[in-house]
C-alpha cells in the first residue's frame, strides 16, 4: 500500500492517494473526485480495514487488538487510529465514524471519562454482537 498527503495549496483542501493493487485512487477532503476515486470508495477502504481488524479469523490469532478490548471488545478509535495499515490511510475522526455508522458489522459508543480535572470524550469501536 502506498499512501500519500498533500495540501493543495491555500484552498485548505488535503488530497490523499491509496494504491488499491491494480490503480491509486484519490479524493479531496471535499469528497471530489481525483484521479479516479472518490470518497465513497475511501470510506469503504477504511470499513473494510477495520471490520478486518474486528473478525473472528484475526481476533483468533491478533493478541494485541484483544489485549487493547475492554470487558465489552470495545478499543478506543484514537487506538485503532494508530494501527498500521488504518494509520496509511490518514483518515480523520469524521470519516472513520463514517465508515463505521455504514457497516453492518461494526458499532461505534460514546462515553465521558475525567483524565486529570477535565473530562474527555472517548470514543470506541467494537464488532457488532460481541460477547
Amino acid at each position: 500500500d502506498s499512501q500519500d498527503s498533500q495540501d493543495s495549496g491555500n484552498s485548505g483542501i488535503s488530497t490523499h492517494s491509496w494504491n488499491s493493487g491494480i490503480s491509486t485512487h484519490s479524493w479531496t477532503g471535499e469528497g471530489q473526485e481525483v484521479g479516479g476515486g472518490t470518497r465513497v470508495e475511501f470510506i469503504l477502504q477504511i470499513q473494510s480495514q477495520i471490520e478486518y481488524y474486528f473478525s473472528k479469523r484475526n481476533l483468533s490469532t491478533d493478541s494485541y487488538l484483544k489485549s487493547r478490548m475492554d470487558d465489552k471488545g470495545y478499543v478506543a478509535l484514537d487506538e485503532i487510529r494508530t494501527f498500521r495499515r488504518l494509520a496509511k490511510l490518514h483518515a480523520d475522526t469524521d470519516t472513520i465514524l463514517e465508515a463505521v455508522k455504514q457497516s453492518q458489522l461494526l458499532e461505534c459508543t460514546t462515553y465521558t471519562t475525567t483524565v486529570n480535572e477535565e473530562e474527555e470524550v472517548v470514543m470506541s469501536i467494537r464488532a457488532k454482537g460481541y460477547l
